[in-house]
């Protein structure tokens, strides 16, 4: 074969085995992101909440729960601060927590009743890992709740979005409202009202001053809440939604209603409403929506569109869930930002009136706001009433969530809204397939999901009840959604989203974190600096690449994943100040287990939306053997005299060794003739180095020993010498000697019996030591008759192995090798 062929085969070798390497790092990478929950925009490290106001302040306390969920997927420590009582609880991964009255959340303290004022009327919540949140406010019959969106995902601009004011009588002047909360001191906001209504028919709560069209300013500091509401003075006449709100630090707002029918002109059949904002740069162009499972309902549920910006093109298809068949269309136009549409008449008393059922797409030239309500039970039949969401954009899917049904109230039925798409490319809908609740696959818990596919879109829906408390949605990462967990009993619901992440659409971050492995410290240990990357380019929709902070999350030793097996390196740490939280940069530390083997050690780094890195880390250790083992044993010999053995050390490592120093601890009866000098020098991988060394007893000796140190430049090795000196006239065989036997020998689970003859009758003393000259124990120290004589051994204590058997009576030496076999 000519060179050119054989270099087209080696280069086509070459992209095949490129390809497989890449296959196997997608494949981590996707097994990373679901084990680390990389992405989520939807869980954070820190919320600020507060309570909006549910009915009047004293309604229905005996039915009562203003409870707040905490919940996550890994063991976390919480530090809590509610309204001013602090404290620090640790929560297991799975499990929920539950702050409530038992928990220093006072319920008449707890609501925000003072509007046009700052207050510190709010709950902090500041976890060592990532959490969600869940916020319920429950009275008799009257309940809502919301997800809360960590200060991490908050922003600058917000639309409130509620429902019209409800007046009933002059004690129950119901009304909509909002809650600002501030994540920094010194907030400066600026609020635009808008809506319905106009001067001459209501207010502001508490300030006849402004109305719809006014703009004005507050300040606030991290931690409070300011509280703007209307006066309820009107029915069905007067609404803040639409109303702007913008900040130059970030905040969180939280929409809300006291209590109101839906629609407007229902008869009865009041319920609280409440949602947390997401920021404007967070909402979609796209919306898929599915009806709410109301028993006895055929009339769907009420929608309303909200304009981010002006002259904003929508529309609006819905199909029935069975058949697929369209069942209505709209569109429309909203002029000004902030104005809404309400599809379906239903502000007319029309009983035949219907609004949206089954599936539905909501699309618009421009961002929109899409959010959803459930009927009063005296609108539709159902025995439920009111609540509302705001209903997740396509682009704000997730691969994963933990969610959250309220564990201690008796609301009688909790349903799961989820709304899938599979992004693998690969038509056979791998991660669909893949996607599971608890644990198990939503195919096998709803056999049609597969077929449950919105008309032309490429999202599948599921529906069905589950239990109430924390469960956990996941994927391969091949699938996203969007997903929405509620509850009814009679006269009564809840609802919020349970999947809805709220990352800026206006950016993008395509670039994973860079990672600087520093110098080699030493020690088996080094520094690994990650810091956020941003290329400064835009993508082909015009979105600006940023940088998005990297998650500092150290346990990041990769496994038995896909391949990737670290071996002999501890866990990845940190200092003592460690936070998971995003930061433009961090740093950990990784360090050898065992520094005289070899290790590896594969890491990932990720950033907040997911962008993984995986970096390597080996180390060679030194390895230095010796191979004249058995010249480590000088024997015995008469004093004054000399023996010289020749020790051989090789490098049996994959790695040149650089011999730093090589000494003798004593260098009295053992001293190293050469091989010694010069110092340092280099042994490359399998290189072997002789070392002549003398051994020369003066006087009479059982056991001669010493240490020889060879030092690299990151270890110590260390062999031990031995020998003996008699007079000429002592027994040198430490084999075997027939006037010392042990039987049995190799020495089993049983014990031993120890034979010896003496040359005559006295003191004698029967000592055990081991191979390096290390005394173990006295077997026996005492007078025996001269001739045979016998004692017992027990093995007890004793790791199997060689040891050395001395006798000793006078100047009578006798010596042999004992095997402990156990």
């Amino acid at each position: 074969m000519s060179k050119i062929g054989l270099l087209i085969i080696a280069l086509m070798l070459l992209s095949l085995q490129s390809k497989a390497q890449d296959l196997l790092e997608n494949s981590l990478k996707e097994q990373l992101t679901r084990q680390m929950k990389l992405g989520n925009y939807q869980t954070g490290t820190k919320y600020i909440i507060a309570i909006p106001p549910n009915e009047t302040a004293a309604y229905g306390w005996s039915d009562s729960a203003i409870e707040i969920y905490i919940a996550s997927a890994f063991d976390v420590s919480l530090e809590l601060d509610i309204m001013g009582t602090k404290k620090t609880i640790m929560l297991k991964g799975g499990d929920v927590f539950t702050i409530n009255d038992s928990e220093d959340l006072s319920y008449t303290a707890a609501e925000c009743r003072e509007p046009n004022t700052a207050t510190t009327k709010t709950i902090t919540i500041e976890a060592s890992k990532p959490v969600s949140v869940y916020v319920l406010n429950s009275k008799n019959t009257t309940t809502d709740g919301y997800m809360a969106i960590p200060v991490e995902h908050w922003g600058n601009e917000y639309l409130h979005c509620s429902y019209y004011d409800n007046y009933e009588s002059t004690q129950s002047t119901f009304s909509g409202g909002f809650l600002i909360l501030g994540s920094e001191d010194n907030t400066k906001v600026q609020v635009n009202l808008r809506g319905i209504g106009d001067k001459n028919i209501a207010t502001l709560r508490k300030d006849d001053t402004k109305s719809i069209g006014n703009t004005f300013s507050v300040k606030i500091n991290e931690g409070e809440v300011y509280q703007i509401e209307s006066d309820g003075l009107t029915r069905g006449q007067f609404d803040l939604s639409g109303t702007l709100i913008k900040s130059d630090k970030p905040i969180g707002v939280v929409s809300y209603h006291q209590r109101t029918v839906v629609p407007i002109l229902a008869s009865s059949s009041r319920d609280h409403l409440s949602s947390m904002m997401q920021p404007l740069t967070a909402l979609s162009k796209k919306y898929a929506a599915l009806a709410l499972s109301r028993s006895g309902s055929t009339k769907g549920d009420l929608f309303r569109i909200m304009a981010v910006e002006e002259n904003t093109s929508y529309s609006v298809k819905w199909y029935d869930l069975n058949t697929k068949q369209q069942l209505g269309n709209l569109d429309g136009v909203l002029q000004n930002a902030g104005d809404f549409a309400e599809i379906s008449d239903v502000l007319n008393a029309d009983p035949t009136a219907k609004s949206i059922t089954g599936s539905s797409v909501f699309e618009a030239d421009k961002p929109i706001m899409l959010m959803q309500y459930s009927y009063s039970s005296a609108w539709d039949g159902a025995d439920y009433d009111p609540f509302m969401w705001n209903v997740t954009g396509e682009e704000q899917y997730l691969t994963q969530t933990i969610l959250q049904a309220p564990p201690n109230k008796s609301f009688g039925e909790n349903h799961l809204n989820i709304i899938a798409k599979d992004i693998s490319g690969d038509p056979s809908l791998p991660g669909l397939k893949s996607l599971e609740f608890d644990g198990t696959k939503i195919v096998d818990k709803m056999p049609s999901f597969l077929s449950n596919k919105i008309p032309g879109t490429d999202l599948y829906w599921a529906r069905f009840k589950i239990a109430p408390g924390v469960h956990e949605i996941s994927s391969s990462g091949d699938a996203k959604f969007g997903a929405y967990i509620y509850g009814f009993k009679s006269v009564d619901s809840y609802g919020w989203p349970a999947a809805m992440a709220s990352a800026n659409l206006d950016q993008t971050d395509t670039v994973p974190p860079g990672v600087a492995i520093g110098d080699y410290q030493g020690n088996g240990k080094w520094t690994i600096n990650v810091t956020e990357q941003v290329n400064g380019m835009s993508d082909a929709g015009a979105k600006a690449q940023v940088d998005s902070k990297v998650w500092t999350e150290p346990a990041m030793l990769i496994k038995d994943i896909s391949g990737y097996t670290s071996y002999n390196f501890k866990e990845p740490y940190t200092d003592t100040e460690w936070k998971y939280s995003a930061h433009d940069n961090y740093s950990f530390n990784l360090e050898v287990e065992n520094r005289y083997e070899d290790a590896i050690a594969f890491f990932a780094v990720y950033d907040y939306v997911g962008n993984i890195r995986i970096d390597s880390i080996r180390y060679h250790a030194d390895m230095l053997t010796l191979l004249s083992a058995a010249e480590m044993d000088f024997g015995t010999i008469k004093e004054n005299t000399e023996k010289i053995n020749t020790l051989v050390i090789k490098n049996s490592g994959g790695t040149e060794a650089v011999i730093n120093k090589l000494y003798l601890q004593d260098n009295l009866e053992f001293t190293i003739l050469s091989g010694d000098t010069p110092l340092p020098f280099t042994l490359q991988p399998q290189e072997e180095h002789e070392l002549r060394i003398k051994y020369y007893p003066t006087k009479v000796s059982d056991l001669d020993v010493d240490t020889l140190f060879v030092e690299t430049n990151e270890l110590t090795f260390t062999w031990g010498l031995k020998g003996t000196a008699d007079d000429g006239t002592g027994i040198n065989d430490d084999e075997y000697n027939e006037n010392l036997t042990i039987t049995p020998n190799p020495i089993g689970a049983e014990d031993s019996e120890i034979a010896y003859i003496l040359p005559e009758a006295g003191s004698v003393d029967i000592r055990l030591y081991d191979m390096q000259g290390k005394f173990i124990q006295s077997i026996y120290s005492g007078y025996a008759n001269a001739g045979k004589n016998t004692v017992s051994f027990s093995n007890s204590g004793l790791n199997s192995g060689s040891y050395l058997l001395v006798l000793k009576q006078g100047d009578y030496l006798v010596k042999m090798t004992v095997v402990v076999n156990k």
